[in-house]
């Protein structure tokens, strides 16, 4: 369901309605995306990286009603990428989004490797020190999404502290 050029927004109402989504995510709110962005714009890659941002979207909602502040989403380091970095309690959680169909042999939790462990742990730690925030208490989460045939949610998990990480 795309909208038609004349359906959309002009650009200074898109604009506006963008400065205000960010100032509230600034804040730490969560603001679900323009609804003329709801449907997948082809960020690059397969078809199949379709659910995975919806299930990026879904965990960064339930986070935020489960006492989340999201900070960032999508973040790219040198290391690599996070999916979502948000504050719980006293800890700054690199939080890693994994989603499955749910007729697959594998839970999401199983597709997390070493390789991919040693990776958060990387982007972490540059996050950090980019943002000089290197005497914070951090932990990994994990974020279990699961969805049916049809494309809709019909499991969630969040996992704290999935991976520890030592000073050095």
């Amino acid at each position: 369901m795309r909208l038609s050029p004349k359906e959309q927004p002009s650009l200074p109402e898109r604009i506006t309605q963008w400065l205000r989504r960010w100032s509230a995510r600034r804040r730490g709110k969560y603001v679900p995306d323009a609804p003329w962005r709801q449907t997948w714009l082809g960020r690059g890659g397969h078809q199949k990286h379709k659910l995975g941002w919806q299930a990026e979207r879904y965990v960064a909602q339930r986070l935020t009603a489960m006492g989340y502040r999201i900070i960032e989403r999508n973040v790219v380091t040198r290391a690599g990428e996070i999916d979502v970095v948000a504050e719980h309690g006293k800890f700054l959680c690199f939080i890693e989004v994994r989603s499955r169909r749910e007729d697959s042999p594998l839970r999401p939790r199983e597709t997390l490797t070493a390789k991919k462990r040693r990776r958060m742990v990387r982007c972490a730690e540059s996050y950090m020190r980019s943002k000089r925030l290197l005497d914070r208490s951090y932990r990994f989460d994990l974020a279990e999404v699961s969805f049916d045939d049809r494309q809709r949610v019909k499991g969630f998990n969040v996992i704290e502290a999935v991976s520890t990480a030592k000073r050095r």
